[in-house]
Formats: structure tokens, sequence, C-alpha cells
């Protein structure tokens, strides 16, 4: 088939071939993008062709005797110079493509992906989507090999992993390590080496120093130290998909978690300085609000009062 997709693209084809050709691409979508990789090879070979210095008469004749191990009969027919040099790239280039498109000749390298001050929405070579906090990074393979899909994570990501019953997606970050075939999920690390776990669908399994629980939608895990006893226990709030949603969604919220995420999400300090504040829950969505108008519908709903000086902001 290489060899008649060769012809087609030199426009050589006879109405026989053309009609092979045809019907070979419409056979399966992999044939129509293997044409494709093929066409913009040989788009490339004509500019290569024409600075190309070697030999092309010679390497042509190289060619053809690797791959005819017996001697043809048939009287070769010169092509053009420049068709030659072409037709060569190409069906080097093609091997190249080909052993690159089955995974044969590429070297896995380390890939990375980091942010300072803004969320990075972005996709890992099987498909899975992740969502990257501020001031966070991830570190996985240009291709996912062996019997696992592994990756490591500092700082905070949401991850939309997809489905493979054959090789678990695995992330390792501090000395935990999440395992999931398929589902959505939240894992945030932070400065004091805490580490949680939000599942939104779907289950993962979660080990630590030796222990492993399963967490359903809407459980969660907080592993805060290393002699942390494994324990999962509900989420009833979406707090942690702001950065995502752009939404604060409490949930009979304590007052005091909802000014630790506003806290990272505005970059200010909010200091709750009485027990009655901090006693205080919420229950309501802010939707893509600013600082102040939160703040005011805080106090107006726990019946706090809020002083701000620059940055800092107490609630009492």
């Amino acid at each position: 088939m290489d060899d008649l997709l060769v012809k087609h693209l030199l426009g050589e084809t006879s109405a026989r071939e053309q009609q092979q050709v045809e019907e070979w691409l419409a056979e399966s979508p992999d044939h129509a993008l293997y044409f494709a990789q093929l066409q913009q090879v040989w788009e490339s070979s004509r500019q290569l062709a024409s600075e190309s210095a070697v030999n092309e008469d010679q390497a042509w004749q190289r060619f053809r005797q690797r791959i005819q191990p017996v001697e043809e009969k048939k009287p070769v027919i010169r092509l053009q110079w420049l068709r030659v040099a072409a037709t060569l790239t190409l069906l080097i280039a093609l091997g190249w493509a080909i052993s690159q498109w089955i995974g044969g000749g590429e070297k896995v390298q380390e890939m990375a992906v980091s942010t300072v001050r803004n969320v990075l929405v972005d996709s890992l070579p099987d498909g899975t989507t992740v969502t990257l906090n501020k001031n966070s990074s991830l570190h996985y393979p240009s291709r996912f090999t062996g019997k696992q899909r592994p990756v490591r994570l500092q700082g905070e990501a949401f991850f939309n992993v997809k489905p493979d019953k054959e090789k678990p997606f695995v992330i390792t970050v501090n000395d935990v390590e999440v395992t999931v075939l398929g589902t959505s999920f939240n894992i945030r690390t932070d400065e004091k080496g805490r580490t949680e776990v939000v599942v939104e669908t779907g289950r993962v399994r979660v080990s630590h120093a030796g222990r492993t629980i399963e967490l359903q939608a809407n459980e969660r895990t907080l592993i805060a130290s290393a002699d942390s006893t494994l324990q999962k226990e509900s989420q009833p709030d979406k707090l942690y998909n702001y950065y995502r949603t752009r939404e604060f969604v409490c949930n009979d919220t304590p007052l005091w978690k909802l000014a630790e995420v506003l806290n990272e999400a505005y970059g200010v300090e909010i200091t709750l300085t009485t027990d009655y504040a901090r006693s205080q829950r919420i229950n309501t969505t802010f939707n893509n609000e600013s600082l102040e108008r939160v703040l005011n519908l805080i106090s107006e709903t726990c019946g706090v009062q809020i002083s701000r000086t620059g940055n800092q902001i107490e609630i009492r």
C-alpha cells in the first residue's frame, strides 16, 4: 500500500490503482490519518530535496537493493532527479513516521508543565485533562509505556482521567500515591506538607505509609503528616473547584474554611479573631464575584464585622 500511496502523491497511479487508494482510505479513519501524515512529510520533502547535497541516483539504488533482496529482471526506470530525491526523502521520513506512529522509535522524555500566577488547562499523552492551579507543577513522560501511567504533582491540580482498565493512572505527590482507572478528582498539597484528595466522580485508591483506602464521589482524605492514619470523610462543598469554575460553592461550610480558600484565591490574609466568627457556617455560592462583594455578603449573611487594611482583613 505504501508504494501505491507514493505513486498517488507523484500523480502516477492508473485508474485502477487510484480506485484502490480511494477504497483503502475509506476503510478506516486510521488510514486517513496515516495518509495525512504521509502527505505532510511529502510536502516537506519537496523543499528538502531541492536543498539536498546527496547523490540521489546512488542513494536510490542503495535503497532499492535493501528493500528488494531478489534482483529485479525488469529495467529500472529512472525518474527525473528531483522526483527521485523527493521520493527517497519521503520513504525515509515515512519509515521514521511509522515508527513514531506505532510508538516503536520514540524515546520517552520527561515532560513538565508549571504555573506561577495563572491557572493552566493541559492534556496528557493519554487524553487525560489536567487543570493546574497557581504555583503548581506536573511531571509526566512524553508517552506512557509499561503497565501504568505515572505522573508527579507539586501543588494542586484537578484530573479528569481517561479510562483504561489495563493501565491505571498513578499520581505521586509528597509520599502519597493515588491510583485511578478513570475518574475526576482534585489533589492539593501545601507548604506544610499536607496532601488532600477529593473525588468528584468515580473511585480512587490512596496509598500512604503502607496503608490504602478507597474514596468514592464526594469523599475526601487528608494526610497531614508522615504518620497520619488514612481516613475518609464526606466532602459536602465544592470549594476545591474554585480555580476551575470561578465559583465558591458553600454547603454548610465553616467560615474559617472559606476564609482559607479566599486567602489563596485573592492573595490576601483573612483572620477570624473571635470564637463567634469561627463558629459561623455559610450556605451560598459566590459566582465570580469581586473580593469586596464576597466580604459584604459574608458580613450580611453571618452577622460578622469586617475591617480591612490593604491585604490584611479581620473578621470578628
